[in-house]
């Protein structure tokens, strides 16, 4: 469980990171970064503008998981260890135990959004949930949706979206010159990324490659050649390097192997023998096998 919050800690930290070094950069001495670093302005302008523009998460994500689906996931859960593994109350809401002592009595199936259901419990279940340190402010981290799409043989799409609310932190960037660059900065960040899972021959065997990462409005090649600008500052890393750690963390929070102790792998004990991938109508399922 350390591992998987140490990842998403990282995650939060570099995004917000980027975003900060994106208003810093729309600030800067125009003439000297572009005949120092041979930058676009108008490209980097154009970009901070899309990426401060309010989204719609209600149009732009319309695989987000309710309460419904929490309801949903306790009872596929609880039915396929025949326990009472996923709880609710009205204090605590909806909450996954820590140690599991029943064994399996059928192969558990579960949507896509259920697995946002299950990854949003073992969260919350960590010391400090809910949010991420950043000097003296707190940003609260939430996640949106989870997506399964295009499954080919042994590979499927997994989609992640996660909100950071940056509110906190721009009311604590009062004073000048901060203030500059608060104004730059959306009130939340939407960091939606995108990996293909390949399934390995042998149990709980993955990988996974990375496909699109978007930030906010911003599109896969703005991105990209944000990320480009942003090497010319500082080393940063590509874009895919970037978007296997996010959607990667989350994939290994869900599936999980010898070295990381992700869901699917911490029931081998409850009598799990691996995972797939598999249809169920119109629907992509995970299915954790006994």
């Amino acid at each position: 469980m350390a591992k998987r919050k140490s990842l998403i800690v990282s995650l939060i930290s570099t995004i917000v990171g980027l975003v900060m070094l994106v208003a810093i950069i729309a600030v800067a001495l125009i003439a000297f970064v572009k005949i120092k670093f041979d930058v676009n302005l108008f490209d980097v302008i154009s970009q901070v503008k899309t990426l401060t523009e309010e989204v719609n998460e209600n149009e732009a994500y319309t695989n987000k998981f309710l309460s419904d689906d929490l309801q949903s996931t306790q009872v596929s859960v609880n039915t396929s260890f025949n326990a009472d593994v996923v709880t609710y109350s009205e204090a605590e809401g909806y909450k996954i135990s820590d140690s599991i002592s029943n064994n399996l009595s059928v192969s558990l199936q579960l949507s896509d959004k259920q697995v946002a259901a299950l990854i949003s419990m073992i969260l919350k279940n960590q010391e400090n949930p809910t949010g991420v340190t950043i000097g003296d402010t707190t940003l609260t981290i939430s996640l949106v949706q989870v997506q399964f799409s295009n499954l080919v043989d042994n590979a499927v799409d997994y989609n992640v979206v996660v909100k950071v609310d940056l509110t906190p932190l721009k009311e604590n960037m009062s004073g000048f010159p901060f203030n500059l660059i608060s104004n730059y900065l959306p009130n939340n960040v939407y960091i939606s990324s995108t990996i293909t899972i390949t399934k390995g021959a042998n149990a709980f065997e993955y990988s996974y490659t990375s496909k699109s990462l978007e930030i906010n409005n911003l599109k896969t090649d703005e991105v990209n050649s944000l990320l480009t600008t942003i090497n010319k500052f500082i080393e940063f890393g590509d874009a895919a390097k970037l978007n296997n750690m996010i959607a990667g963390s989350f994939a290994d929070a869900m599936l999980g192997n010898s070295e990381v102790n992700g869901f699917a792998y911490s029931l081998k004990n409850a009598g799990a023998t691996d995972f797939n991938f598999v249809e169920s109508g119109e629907q992509i399922l995970l299915e954790i096998t006994i």
